[in-house]
């Protein structure tokens, strides 16, 4: 009786095989309760009082009286309780037959005695736990080690979300990145927004009180930063619906809203009635979906909108956001500069190691070295549009010598290749005449040609002569860093 129907359930279901096969035996008898239950105490109540007699007439008087007491209190009571309360369903599964005779026998007695308890006391549930007993169900798991540390946390942040509100977990509107109407999508906002890494920017008009329209960062792949489109016309065109809840609002009700709406980002309003005035909307902040798997998993999830405490953690953030702002700048073609910085040689130089073969054997320090003291280019086409290139508008003749490699960074070139001189356009982050780095002085020929097409040119031409006398030089060095105790890294041409 001390197995109750939701015990044995969760038992049957479970994973030990042992013991599943003999809570699935005892189930179809404990669904008998009260008829059990009359059985179990009409055979202990008889058992008793047959001991009881015969030992009042074996040995009489108070004899026989402690004689019996000692008897049921150990061997009816103690020693079964004590035996049953460790290896319940092993027991209960072996005498389970015994017990159909037994209410067999005593039916006529324990039937009518249970259909009162029936009709009296309903149907028996079993323990049925409320959400804050099941928390402290699983602590108790945990703390056994029934159950791991990050299992028992994200099962009671599952159990616990939908009790909490927004206000607990939306971001501020202080931290909040948003872009006004009237901004234009340049290349200082684009790079912005690029820099913030988030997916969706709030755009406001008049004030930030009033929010518009959400900007998705996939969809400025449709502009060009030269055109600066205004984000009001840029945000109509895609039309992205602007959801709001409430601060007050339980967290199940926002992820019924985002699944419903397929959002992943709500803006909080609240009604302030500080001051003289009328009450009025004004923005609190914004909650976001991940906000609320942050909350289910009881772990956060670190990123572009959480302030990070380690510094080890905050350096490799800094570090992975100054690398795509610079990737990003190297692609402006506005910009002037002859030289690349040390963060954009080292982007240069991840780019050329992973994509092209012939630095992919060198270390990323030895081609970060030679993009460093590599020349940035602009050049202007001097043929007009729709003619045919001029001699000075070609980087590459085919069967002419040629001891440089060109990495295009804006603008295009038209590349005729083959016998029939098949054209095709290259474009930013395109590489030609890699084998002149690796080819003996004078002796690389391209068989294609290359010409500016674009209007404007900007590229980084590494030089044969650069690259022989660097390579043995970081390599020698970069070798000797990784020997000693005090590694340090370099990727400026003044370190060599």
């Amino acid at each position: 009786m001390g197995l109750d129907q939701v015990g044995l359930q969760i038992v049957a279901e479970g994973g030990d095989a042992k013991e599943a096969k003999a809570a699935k035996k005892i189930i179809p008898l404990r669904k008998r309760g009260n008829l059990l239950l009359c059985t179990l105490v009409v055979m202990n109540v008889a058992i008793n009082s047959l001991i009881s007699i015969l030992s009042a007439g074996l040995a009489g008087g108070l004899l026989g009286f402690a004689c019996s007491t000692i008897l049921i209190t150990i061997f009816g009571e103690i020693v079964p309780q004590a035996v049953c309360s460790r290896h319940a369903l092993q027991i209960g599964a072996a005498v389970g037959p015994v017990m159909y005779v037994m209410m067999v026998l005593f039916y006529p007695i324990c039937k009518p005695l249970a259909f009162i308890l029936d009709k009296c006391l309903g149907e028996e549930v079993g323990t049925i736990h409320t959400r804050t007993e099941l928390r402290e169900l699983l602590n108790i798991h945990v703390k056994h080690g029934a159950i791991d540390v990050e299992t028992g946390r994200e099962m009671a942040g599952a159990l616990k979300y939908k009790d909490l509100l927004v206000r607990a977990v939306m971001t501020p509107k202080e931290k909040v990145f948003m872009l006004s109407a009237d901004a234009r999508l340049d290349y200082r906002t684009v790079r912005a927004i690029f820099g913030t890494g988030f997916s969706r920017i709030p755009v406001h008009g008049a004030s930030t009180d009033d929010i518009v329209g959400l900007l998705f960062t996939k969809d400025l792949i449709f502009i060009d930063p030269v055109d600066a489109t205004p984000v009001k016309n840029f945000i109509q065109v895609f039309g992205r619906a602007v959801h709001a809840v409430w601060p007050d609002q339980p967290l199940g009700d926002v992820l019924k809203v985002f699944k419903g709406q397929r959002a992943h980002m709500a803006i909080v309003r609240d009604v302030n009635s500080s001051g003289p005035g009328d009450p009025f909307y004004e923005v609190a902040g914004i909650i976001t979906l991940e906000d609320i798997i942050e909350e289910v998993l009881g772990d956060e999830i670190l990123d572009e909108t959480d302030t990070l405490e380690h510094v080890a953690s905050t350096a490799q953030r800094a570090e992975r956001c100054n690398v795509e702002a610079t990737r990003l700048h190297l692609l402006n073609a506005s910009t002037t500069e002859n030289k690349l910085s040390r963060e954009e040689a080292s982007a240069v130089a991840a780019h050329l190691s992973a994509n092209v073969e012939q630095f992919g054997a060198l270390s990323k320090e030895a081609v970060t070295a030679v993009v460093a003291a590599s020349t940035v280019v602009t050049l202007r086409r001097e043929a007009s549009a729709g003619a045919a290139p001029a001699a000075a508008d070609y980087l590459y003749r085919r069967g002419r010598v040629s001891t440089a490699c060109t990495l295009v960074l804006t603008g295009r070139l038209t590349v005729a290749a083959g016998r029939d001189a098949f054209q095709s356009e290259s474009g930013p982050w395109s590489v030609l005449g890699a084998d002149a780095l690796l080819a003996a002085e004078g002796a690389y020929r391209p068989d294609f040609s290359a010409s500016i097409s674009s209007d404007q040119l900007r590229v980084i031409r590494m030089n044969r002569a650069t690259f022989a006398a660097l390579k043995p030089t970081v390599d020698k060095r970069v070798s000797m860093c990784h020997s000693s105790s005090h590694y340090s890294n370099f990727t400026h041409l003044e370190d060599l």
